[in-house]
């Protein structure tokens, strides 16, 4: 078949891979089928198709994230490295005023002619040294951005779990060092101090020469006392973030534990809903079973018939259809139906299972309750109480010129006066004379069957009343044709004859096993 355009390329592609199959099931001697349309078939496939595509995302996140965690790392090992960095530049600073500073002392117990001279050394030291320490505050101030970035680096990554921790484990080490570099830097600048402390004997001599010397070194401790505040107040920033890490570990486990419950817990409905399932496939197929059972027992009674169960279920439906549709009205515009789309798209084997059985089930249901419909509407009733049958359905001698003639129902014969009753709800179609019938009435009782009551004595209906089974419709007769009083009851099933006989014996089966 060609189809054009891709619309019609993929119309072809669809009709030809999700064709509508039937799955046989055969358990001992009865066999059942059920059909897998093509719309669960797309169903199925479009439910593979997501759960591929949501793997190749969940793989796509997963190695992004592992990039962004190497590029964090990459960010703190640099941030750690210019830390130590300033800190080893800082100490080389220190080492140079000091050694700077006992070279002046030296130089100050020289002789008075080269004070002089000693003096704008002097001078020039301190020069170096406040440049040394402006250059020391820049560092300090380069060293407090970076630990500022490594704390933000630490919060924003504080979520991960095993390799985070150790990370900051490591961390913690390296600011102990630190802090006992720290330590020694106080110890060598309290050194320091006590050194400027014994020179102050030596400066009362050359005190106004020393003057702007001693200014210096006032200013310099100022700075050092200053860069001593810094470190402090970055211990007490470390040491927040060490409690909020501590907090975030403690969070971490309590999370774990809920989960842990939480899993405890699907667990559990998981094992309940496990045994409701079974619980109610095994209602389901009691039900299943009953329902078979009833509907074989209607189709036995409507096959004594000798009528087609299928074709009286069709007809059935087109009966009900349609005079629904008189009685009420239909309309409206066509939309063409579109299955909707499943939001979880997640069903397990066990649910489909327990809806395959459901289907089948309300496919029984919907059968036996056709099946009653039908035979509340056969002529299973017998036309006349307490009857005998005097002529048989089929060929017979006919009574009144004695040639072989077919007889098209049933002569059955009562007490004189009985009266003759419906056999099944249906209309009056006819009720009059009719030649050789005699006195005859003529009931409709829809999907194509009516039924004929012949040499009645007197009719009590009229032409389109509504009868119900064993509703009386006349009094047993000799009418017409006839050699005595009976009735003569014929059923008729698309104008074809049938033998009334078997369907009062199929109606005494119905009543015997209800």
């Amino acid at each position: 078949m060609h189809f054009g355009g891709p619309a019609g390329r993929v119309k072809g592609f669809i009709d030809r891979a999700f064709r509508e199959r039937q799955v046989f099931l055969r358990t001992g001697a009865r066999v059942s089928f059920t059909i897998l349309t093509r719309r669960r078939q797309m169903a199925v496939a479009a439910l593979v198709l997501g759960f591929v595509v949501w793997s190749v995302y969940a793989s796509i996140v997963y190695f992004s994230y592992d990039a962004r965690l190497a590029a964090s790392e990459a960010r703190f090992v640099s941030a750690r490295t210019a830390y130590e960095r300033a800190i080893a530049e800082r100490n080389a600073a220190i080492a140079e005023t000091r050694q700077s500073y006992r070279s002046f002392l030296a130089a100050i117990v020289h002789p008075f002619e080269l004070l002089g001279d000693a003096r704008i050394e002097s001078q020039q030291e301190l020069i170096a040294l406040r440049g040394r320490n402006a250059k020391l505050a820049l560092d300090m101030s380069a060293l407090e951005r970076e630990l500022a970035k490594s704390r933000a680096e630490r919060e924003r990554l504080a979520s991960s779990d095993e390799a985070l921790s150790r990370r900051s484990a490591a961390l913690e080490s390296e600011l102990a060092e630190l802090k006992q570099k720290n330590g020694t830097l106080d110890g060598r600048v309290a050194t320091l101090e006590g050194e400027l402390s014994a020179s102050r004997s030596h400066e009362q001599a050359i005190a106004q020469d020393n003057a702007d010397l001693g200014k210096a070194l006032d200013d310099s401790k100022r700075d050092v006392a200053d860069a001593r505040q810094r470190n402090e107040a970055a211990a007490a920033q470390i040491a927040t973030l060490e409690s909020g890490l501590a907090g975030v570990a403690d969070e971490r486990n309590r999370l774990g534990q809920e989960r842990a419950a939480l899993a405890l817990h699907v667990d559990e409905l998981e094992q309940r809903l496990v045994a409701l399932q079974a619980d109610q496939t095994a209602l389901i197929a009691r039900l299943s079973e009953r329902a078979t059972n009833r509907s074989m027992a209607v189709e036995h009674a409507i096959a004594m018939t000798g009528l087609d169960v299928n074709k009286l279920l069709g007809e059935a439906s087109k009966d009900d259809w349609s005079r629904h549709a008189a009685k009420s009205g239909v309309g409206g515009p066509f939309v063409a139906y579109r299955p909707e789309k499943s939001a979880a798209g997640k069903s397990s084997a066990r649910s489909g299972d327990i809806e395959l059985v459901v289907s089948t089930l309300d496919r029984q249901e919907e059968r036996h309750e056709g099946l009653k419909r039908i035979l509340a509407r056969l002529p299973l009733a017998s036309p006349i109480d307490g009857y005998r049958i005097v002529s048989d359905f089929g060929k017979r001698i006919d009574p009144i010129n004695g040639r072989l003639a077919m007889h098209e129902g049933v002569d059955l014969t009562s007490e004189p006066g009985a009266k003759v009753l419906a056999t099944a709800p249906g209309v009056v179609v006819f009720a009059g004379w009719d030649g050789s019938y005699g006195k005859l009435v003529e009931i409709d009782h829809g999907m194509g069957v009516r039924t004929r009551y012949a040499h009645l004595r007197s009719i009590v209906v009229e032409v389109g009343s509504r009868v119900l089974t064993r509703t009386e419709v006349g009094i047993i007769g000799s009418t017409g044709r006839s050699t005595g009083t009976h009735v003569h009851y014929e059923v008729l099933v698309d104008d074809q004859h049938y033998d009334p006989v078997k369907f009062i014996k199929a109606g005494e089966y119905v009543f015997s096993k209800n």
